[in-house]
């Protein structure tokens, strides 16, 4: 688990230090903090959103600190590039022929009278999705 407090001069990633290779640690350096390390005293306020933010996190600031805002983050993430539109339309089809395949043979088992359980037709729909 981590989050990020992001000013106008600065970013600040909070998260278990001892969970980051000493590549990530050397990287960041002096902007990464404890997890449970406090909100700073000069901030004047912090942008959050009580849909995505943990409660613990939610809880530590301060209520008059508290601008409640649909995150901006993922606005942004939610905005996909030509490459990343191609990918999604790419896994849809194929995960389509998958599921038309694993129908298929949904069909002619219980028509053939084979026993099928959720756990037996799970396994059957991953099995055609890999072969994708």
């Amino acid at each position: 688990m981590a989050y990020a407090l992001v000013t106008v001069t600065s970013a600040t990633l909070f998260v278990d230090a001892q969970a980051l290779t000493p590549d990530v640690l050397a990287h960041f350096g002096s902007h990464i903090e404890a997890y449970a390390a406090s909100v700073p005293k000069d901030t004047a306020s912090i942008l959050v959103d009580p849909a995505q933010c943990n409660v613990a996190v939610f809880s530590a600031i301060p209520p008059a600190l508290r601008k409640e805002a649909p995150s901006i983050v993922l606005r942004h993430k939610a905005i996909k590039n030509p490459v990343e539109i191609q990918g999604m339309k790419s896994a849809h089809i194929r995960d389509g022929a998958a599921q038309v395949r694993f129908f298929h043979w949904l069909q002619e088992a219980v028509t053939s009278g084979q026993a099928i359980t959720e756990v037996s037709a799970d396994k059957k729909q991953q099995q055609f999705r890999r072969q994708m």
